[in-house]
């Protein structure tokens, strides 16, 4: 969307017809739609290479952590508690916050009520269909869709 222009359900769609055609066909994405991987269904999941992009970066983020010491701080868990969570990180990693100012606020870019329940089904499908390949765990997504 343009800058200072208002997200709209219309403007979501509409991006995320053009992502999936832009991304949809990168070698990792492509190699698995021709292997028909696990019965990967990418069909009514509306900008399913962002989906695959993010269970693929969990997957990495999890293989990664298990190999070093780690902390896991869940997005809720810094919507709920920003200031808490922010604390825990940079007491985690050894560091101090330099200055007073307020931490942004975390807030959903898309609302959930421009989902379809079929199209949160997809899209819940679709990701558990691919976390169960790797470290990050199906039931994880579950909260979401």
């Amino acid at each position: 969307r343009k800058m200072g222009m208002k997200p709209t359900k219309v403007g979501f769609f509409d991006f995320c017809e053009g992502f999936s055609n832009k991304w949809g066909n990168v070698k990792e994405i492509k190699a698995k739609k021709k292997l028909g991987w696990l019965g990967l269904e990418y069909e009514g999941v509306p900008c399913y290479p962002e989906f695959f992009r993010i269970v693929a970066w969990y997957n990495n983020v999890y293989h990664i952590a298990s190999k070093r010491d780690s902390i896991m701080i869940r997005y809720e868990d810094l919507e709920g508690n920003l200031k808490g969570g922010m604390s825990k990180i940079l007491n985690f990693v050894g560091l101090k916050k330099e200055n007073e100012n307020d931490y942004l606020p975390m807030n959903d870019v898309v609302p959930q009520h421009w989902l379809s329940k079929e199209e949160k089904k997809l899209i819940g499908a679709f990701m558990k269909t691919l976390a169960r390949s790797g470290p990050m765990f199906p039931a994880y997504f579950d909260r979401y869709f």
